[in-house]
């Protein structure tokens, strides 16, 4: 006769326990460091632009090839990044990954493959050279305090144009990213 009343209890407290369990898995990925890196990344390159921000939904893994990206550079803005630092990036960035699973802001919207596709095709149909319209970023590297941030932003497009950047951040005090410096990658 104890029994039902437990199972009653017990029925209706766990969806109290379910919705807690979730809004705390929201929490974290809201409150993502890549996801506050990348928008505080993408405001400082378009902070001009009210738009939306258009990211391909896969990070890039293009600056890893040839030798656009030593982990042994030096000089100005990489006497800046630990060398450390540089070899986490370059390892990073074997492979691409998905931006789905952060919580990015609403500013920020990501672009399959075939939504990314279907708008240089409009594009080239409408004879509009859209250069930087859609971002392709890289993993982020962190210092091990994470207080420090290397990523690569690129606008790529089709033919001699685009370009990509390296952006160095620093964390403030208030848990804020700031570009602290940035160098061109490539420029096409």
């Amino acid at each position: 006769m104890s029994e039902a009343p437990l199972l009653v209890r017990g029925i209706l407290i766990a969806p109290f326990i379910l919705f807690a369990l979730c809004a705390s898995r929201l929490e974290a990925q809201t409150s993502s460091p890549d996801a506050a890196v990348y928008t505080a990344v993408l405001r400082h390159a378009d902070s001009a632009s009210s738009e939306p921000d258009l990211v391909f939904d896969s990070t890039s893994t293009a600056h890893v090839s040839g030798s656009r990206v030593t982990p042994e550079r030096t000089g100005g803005f990489w006497d800046m990044v630990p060398k450390d630092v540089q070899h986490q990036f370059v390892s990073l960035n074997q492979a691409p990954q998905s931006l789905r699973k952060l919580a990015l802001p609403s500013r920020i919207r990501l672009l399959s493959l075939a939504e990314w596709q279907e708008r240089k095709k409009a594009d080239a149909r409408a004879s509009v050279v859209d250069i930087g319209s859609v971002a392709v970023v890289s993993r982020i590297a962190y210092t091990a305090d994470s207080t420090r941030a290397l990523v690569q932003v690129a606008w790529p497009c089709d033919g001699p144009c685009g370009q990509a950047k390296y952006y160095w951040l620093r964390r403030g005090s208030s848990g804020d990213w700031v570009v602290q410096a940035e160098t061109v990658a490539w420029s096409g």
